[in-house]
């Protein structure tokens, strides 16, 4: 009888366990997350160049993904004018979790020293995205202060890929 018993709770514990495996697969069809890359080459003449990664996710498993974190922030070799100091040049990398709403974003960027923001928006299906960015004072360091963009700024970023990803999008310059 104790061998019954036995055989018993083992077939009970791998029917649970085959449940479990079951409702883990389902519950991972329906979080499904792609990270998207864009990049804008320069800020839309006006100089500088973007790149913006965008965590999205298909939330009912319909293959219907839609914006949900702004998680990188990087600019490189976008212009300001500083007060004494002249031209000078601002690079970024911020990490973030700025959360979406109906595929748009504001992002504050305040510290000791910097004060701007950026927002944007998702368009066409996730495959372009365009906002503007502003530095309204930047202290970068001893006799350069007062730095700004001299009012916002346009971009319109375009989807991008990494290296060692396979696709038909350009890659990534940085």
């Amino acid at each position: 009888m104790k061998r019954a018993g036995t055989i018993g709770k083992r077939l009970a514990t791998a029917a649970l366990g085959g449940a479990l495996a079951v409702l883990l697969a389902a519950a991972t069809a329906h979080g499904a997350t792609q990270t998207r890359y864009y990049q804008d080459r320069g800020f839309s003449g006006s100089g500088g160049e973007l790149r913006l990664d965008v965590v999205f996710k298909d939330k009912n498993g319909n293959r219907k993904f839609t914006p949900r974190r702004l998680t990188l922030w990087y600019t490189e070799i976008v212009p300001v004018t500083c007060m004494p100091g002249g031209d000078q040049f601002l690079a970024q990398v911020l990490p973030t979790s700025i959360k979406f709403y109906k595929g748009k974003f504001v992002f504050p960027m305040q510290d000791d020293d910097f004060d701007g923001q950026s927002s944007g928006k998702v368009y066409r299906k996730g495959k372009r995205m365009n906002g503007s960015f502003i530095v309204r004072d930047f202290d970068p360091g001893p006799g350069v202060m007062n730095c700004t963009t001299n009012g916002p700024r346009a971009w319109d970023a375009e989807r991008c890929r990494k290296p060692n990803q396979s696709s038909k999008l350009p890659v990534c310059r940085f």
